[in-house]
């Protein structure tokens, strides 16, 4: 059964002993969850969206707001282009913005760039249809609270969560000490067992 925020934060008040601060106890778990997910590029937040513009012949094409499309996009990982029968047509390289042409000016084929909210490609084969992945940050509303990280790692969250909240009500020396040892411990941990377990 997956764990509820519900769970979290009966768990967490029992660790700070802190009753009546469930805002703030809600506030420091989806902290802890959001940190731990950002703590590096983990396989488990990878999903993929697709992105459109209008194919013509003009060089560069600029998706607009493109994170729209991508729910909760932190990173995005590949860019590909395809077809309409569904084909993967092209690879997108990302480039710095000031990088998009090279030492002779000429312009590189097939990347990209973003420029705030808006994506820049300049492909090869415009196709018009752009699919990503990309690594997303879990929902964490009332309605839909899931976390891969805290189905696998739910005390190592709490204890996290509990010690943000000492941290949020000035108990520095409680929110150090756990801070040194546990949450500190666990985020080397986690990056060690999930990176780790798909480079065996």
């Amino acid at each position: 059964m997956a764990v509820s925020l519900a769970d979290l934060v009966t768990n967490v008040t029992a660790l700070t002993k802190r009753n009546g601060i469930d805002g703030i106890t809600k506030h420091a778990i989806r902290t802890a969850i959001r940190q731990a997910h950002s703590l590096d590029f983990f396989r488990g937040d990878l999903s993929t969206g697709s992105l459109s513009y209008t194919a013509s012949t003009t060089p560069t094409y600029d998706i607009a707001n493109f994170t729209a499309s991508l729910p909760r996009c932190r990173a995005l990982d590949t860019v590909m282009g395809y077809d309409v029968t569904n084909t993967p047509v092209e690879s997108f390289e990302y480039r710095d913005t000031d990088d998009l042409y090279d030492s002779d000016n000429i312009r590189r084929p097939s990347v990209y760039t973003v420029i705030g909210s808006t994506m820049r490609i300049a492909p090869l084969k415009p196709t018009g249809i752009i699919k990503v992945t990309f690594f997303q940050l879990p929902d964490l509303s009332d309605d839909n609270f899931a976390s891969w990280i805290v189905e696998k790692y739910q005390y190592e969250i709490e204890a996290w969560a509990a010690q943000i909240v000492h941290a949020r009500v000035g108990n520095e020396s409680i929110s150090n000490s756990m801070l040194t040892q546990s949450v500190q411990p666990f985020k080397a941990e986690l990056v060690a067992n999930e990176l780790l377990a798909y480079a065996r």
